[in-house]
């Protein structure tokens, strides 16, 4: 009796269990299978030529056979024709967008056509496409058409763009666009895919465009099957969405729910692709989803159109009814030009002519794009966010909007449009600027006498043109030259505007989404642009709580470190958190879909990038969001076990660091100025490039491969710091501020280590100061204003500004300013080749702390690793790989037998590609286990080797 009831529990259980997959997933179990889209839903299909498959045909030659019998009442045909030459009867044919389509469907995919009523005869007709596409062509290419023949009688026939009506051919014939031309030894063309094919179906409505009203109607059915109103409507209507840590891991919390801060890229419109995509990504555990779609127009005839986002998002929610949702807004200028035709006032000006005008992707032109500084322009981008944010409250979904992202400039990544080719001349900026001046000088009186010049007014002020750009000529800004004031005062006028457009639009984003987060790409510091393309004046958006989260891009792609460009220590101290960008081009963009010298060349090259990735993620105290420039194409970047697996590991290990908190616990401190990049540097683009690589970025990149671990800090949270460090490398601290002073200060102890790199301190607030330097290091250092050869050698080797990487026909690079050493009871490390002076010295000071100053900051792994080793530093490995360390993880990398991207060439020769890493611990471990693996490496051991077959992460766990 007693089995019987366990048996009858059992079935209930599982009767229990089976009701709630059926509730999650949609209801019955004939409709469940909505859940896996059919092979296809219309008979229209993207046609190419045969050879198209193959990769090999750039052209194709499409035919179309239509046969009239019978008094024709209606023949409309509409298609949409890539590149293409089109013909009736061998007649040139030339349609605009069909009536009915034009306006309701304001994207990009918008289907021409008319009716040809008139122009068909009895008999043979035939439509000829004549198509051409790029060679390489990052997207897929075709043709798609219906079309409807009503004839007097009633009868419709209909056709469609498919293999079964259409001939092709690779290369034209004699009379080929005629209707009596022989095509019998034509073949059929290849069909691409249907209306939910990528990547045409993210760029329009495809489906409303040419499917029947048969086939639309089951589409319909298709996407909203499976979505969980009732559940929906039982939630909060606000998300209630908030950022919190749990030690140095982010989290965030909506309506009771935690979730990292972990983020899969996903267009919105439907594709098996994406769908296939949503479907990995939540068994990995990653429930929120990032939608990178622009909706809508501006200031001309269109009001915005959101439909779209109800359909697919009924969609996504049927496939993972746990996701929230990103809107990523990207608001390419072309969805508002007639705008900006109308309002020259409110664009952004450009002192260096270029004749690139209308590419808003271009960096380097003059696009026609908003100023930051225009006032009218956010109110513009505000009452397109509270349309937006009024239509998707009214939905069901809208509760599930997590947070509204801004994606903006020249790539979508924060870099302002045409940043290279600035100052911003334009009126709104300079409106902006004469409104800062009068602010801080209050009278022409003080503006004349700040910038030295007796003709100035603040009503005629202008911005820097092009030769005012340069300043004084120098790398460092020195206030005591008044053309370096004017600059600064530009550059901090300019970064204010910038970030006031970023607060503007979170607090748009907070007032039409009640309860959401606000992001934006922004907050860059590693990131070797002019000041101009810098967005590193972080603390003024992150002190207004307008902005939740910065977005960033990294440095140093498949093989290298993957360097965060945002300081996450930054964000944490005002409660915020930074994402790094998983911008991984794996093995699968080698079919010609991504640009080769970035793509991992093998499945293990995947497997370590994107698990170096999330590993650099969960040290540094960040999120992640993943970027699939193929998400559009036939499959995703990411759609292979060698990624997604890594992924759901980084989600494992955040819900372990829930449990027990991470923090930081290296014996090294490396302390960075946020406020270098905005303030510093050279126009134009390409020398500042160069030598802030040599500053910042290189050294960083080499420091991670020197065997030994460290903690990124900006000064304030150096500070803010508990712990004691063996060493403390300051790289970029130009500028002696009570900030500065106070890091010195707790850096400067007895038996610590303290490297000083480039001009420690050399800047205060009468220009460029010896006295300012000594304060700050402890040692007699001069400079040299003029430019000299930045090369010198000694002890440590050599120690030259790197230019091998962008400029390797440059010779010995020359720079200003230098800056040297006169102490006289130091240690000489190293010498400028050109006269001698002491360029690097070690000293001990009075107060027990060892001196170090370096004129060049290293780019040798090996250099990094010595000044470590006499620091008294733990050594993880040989210098060549890459290590981190936390309270509970050893993160390490080997490179073997992979390529080194072009970017990181500096890491050429240095990198250990042996694929044997030999490891010390502080201390004996009971257990090492490998996070990704699973596998138990060691076990009551402080040292053990690691061995890899090709490049591999190790994601350390030490008990």
């Amino acid at each position: 009796m007693k089995m019987v009831k366990d048996r009858q529990l059992l079935l209930k259980i599982s009767g229990l269990v089976l009701f709630c997959a059926a509730f999650a997933f949609g209801g019955s179990a004939a409709d469940r299978k909505y859940l896996t889209l059919p092979e296809s839903v219309s008979r229209a299909k993207w046609i190419f030529s045969a050879e198209a498959r193959k990769g090999g045909s750039t052209n194709a030659c499409l035919r179309l056979k239509v046969d009239v019998r019978g008094e024709v009442k209606k023949a409309e045909f509409w298609w949409w024709a890539e590149r293409s030459v089109i013909w009736l009867n061998g007649r040139r044919v030339s349609v605009g967008r069909l009536p009915r389509f034009d306006g309701a469907f304001p994207e990009h995919v918008i289907a021409s056509g008319r009716d040809f009523a008139a122009e068909l005869k009895q008999g043979r007709n035939v439509f000829a496409f004549d198509m051409n596409r790029r060679p390489n062509q990052f997207f897929t290419f075709g043709l798609m058409l219906r079309g409807d023949v009503e004839y007097a009688d009633g009868r419709i026939e209909r056709y469609f763009s498919c293999a079964d009506q259409f001939k092709s051919s690779e290369t034209p014939a004699p009379g080929w666009t005629e209707a009596d031309f022989d095509d019998s030894g034509w073949r059929a063309p290849v069909e691409l895919g249907d209306v939910l094919k990528a990547t045409w179906c993210n760029w329009g409505d495809v489906p409303g465009q040419f499917c029947t009203k048969e086939e639309y109607a089951e589409y319909r059915r298709i996407m909203t099957t499976g979505f969980p109103l009732e559940r929906l409507l039982a939630e909060p209507s606000s998300p209630n969405a908030r950022v919190d840590f749990v030690g140095t891991t982010p989290v965030i919390e909506t309506n009771g729910r935690r979730f990292p801060p972990y983020v899969h890229n996903m267009h919105l419109a439907c594709s098996v692709e994406r769908d296939r995509m949503l479907e990995r990504m939540r068994d990995a555990g990653s429930h929120i989803g990032r939608i990178m779609q622009i909706k809508g127009f501006w200031g001309g005839k269109r009001e915005s159109e959101f439909s779209e986002y109800d359909r697919e998002l009924r969609r996504v929610l049927a496939i993972d009814p746990e996701i929230r949702i990103i809107i990523c807004l990207q608001l390419p200028v072309e969805y508002y030009r007639e705008w900006l035709v109308n309002n020259p006032d409110e664009l952004a000006g450009f002192a260096q002519e270029s004749p690139s005008k209308n590419n808003s992707g271009d960096y380097f032109g003059n696009p026609m794009v908003p100023s930051h500084a225009s006032v009218a322009y956010r109110r513009c981008l505000h009452d397109y966010i509270a349309k937006f944010g009024d239509y998707c409250r009214r939905q069901p979904w809208g509760r599930r909007i997590l947070s509204v992202e801004l994606s903006h400039g020249g790539s979508g990544d924060g870099m302002p449009w045409g940043c290279h080719t600035m100052p911003d001349t334009g009126v709104a900026m300079t409106r902006a600027f004469r409104r800062f001046l009068k602010r801080k000088y209050g009278s022409d009186e003080n503006l004349r006498k700040a910038w030295d010049d007796p003709g100035l007014s603040l009503a005629t002020v202008e911005v820097p043109d092009a030769q005012s750009r340069n300043g004084a000529g120098y790398y460092l800004r020195d206030v005591s030259d008044a053309r370096d004031r004017r600059l600064l005062d530009y550059y901090t006028c300019y970064h204010e505007e910038f970030g006031d457009y970023m607060i503007s639009f979170g607090r748009s984003v907070k007032a039409a989404f009640p309860g959401a987060l606000a992001g934006a790409f922004y907050g860059y510091v590693i990131l070797s642009y002019e000041p101009e393309g810098s967005t590193a004046m972080a603390d003024r958006v992150l002190a207004s709580g307008a902005i939740d989260y910065f977005l960033a891009t990294t440095r140093g792609y498949n093989l290298t470190d993957g360097l965060d460009r945002n300081l996450p220590s930054v964000l944490r101290r005002y409660g915020k958190y930074t994402t790094i960008e998983g911008d991984v081009r794996t093995h699968l963009g080698l079919d010609g879909r991504a640009e080769r010298k970035w793509c991992c060349r093998t499945p293990a090259e995947t497997r370590s990038t994107v698990s170096k990735f999330v590993a650099n993620a969960l040290f540094m105290g960040a999120g992640w969001h993943t970027v699939d420039f193929a998400h559009q194409a036939e499959h995703c970047w990411f759609d292979c076990p060698e990624a997604l697996e890594p992924l759901a590991a980084g989600v494992r290990a955040w819900e372990d660091a829930l449990r027990q908190p991470l923090h930081d616990a290296a014996e090294i401190a490396v302390v960075v100025d946020p406020d270098v990049p905005w303030r510093e540097g050279f126009h134009p683009h390409y020398r500042n490039l160069y030598f802030s690589d040599t500053l910042l970025t290189l050294p960083l990149q080499t420091m991670n491969f020197s065997g030994y671990a460290y903690d990124l800090y900006a000064p304030e949270d150096f500070v803010a710091e508990k712990r004691d460090f063996k060493a403390v490398v300051f790289v970029n601290t130009y500028e002696n501020d009570a900030a500065l002073k106070a890091a010195a200060a707790k850096a400067r102890r007895n038996g610590a280590t303290v490297v000083w790199c480039y001009a420690p301190g050399l800047q205060d607030e009468t220009g460029f100061s010896e006295a300012s330097m000594k304060a700050t290091t402890g040692l007699d250092l001069g400079v040299v204003r003029e430019r000299r050869p930045m090369a010198a050698s000694g002890a440590l080797g050599a120690l030259v500004a790197y230019q091998k990487y962008r400029y390797p026909h440059v010779g010995t690079y020359a720079e200003s300013p230098r800056v040297f050493s006169r102490e006289t009871t130091g240690t000489d490390l190293a010498k400028w080749d050109d006269d001698h002076t002491v360029a690097a010295v070690r000293k001990v000071l009075p107060d027990g702390s060892i001196a170090v100053f370096l004129g060049l900051p290293p780019n040798d792994v090996r250099q990094w690793a010595e000044i470590f080793r006499t620091a008294g530093c733990h050594r993880y490995t040989k210098p060549g790989f890459l290590v981190r360390r936390n309270s509970k993880y050893l993160m390490v990398f080997s490179g073997k037998d992979g390529v080194i991207p072009p970017e990181s060439i500096v890491m050429t020769g240095q990198m250990d590609q042996s694929g044997t890493v030999e490891v010390s611990l502080e201390r004996r471990a009971d257990s090492v286990r490998d996070v990704f693996s699973g596998e138990v490496v060691a076990a009551g051991a402080d040292s053990f080797t690691l061995r890899s077959d090709g490049p591999r992460v190790w994601l350390l766990e030490i008990k």
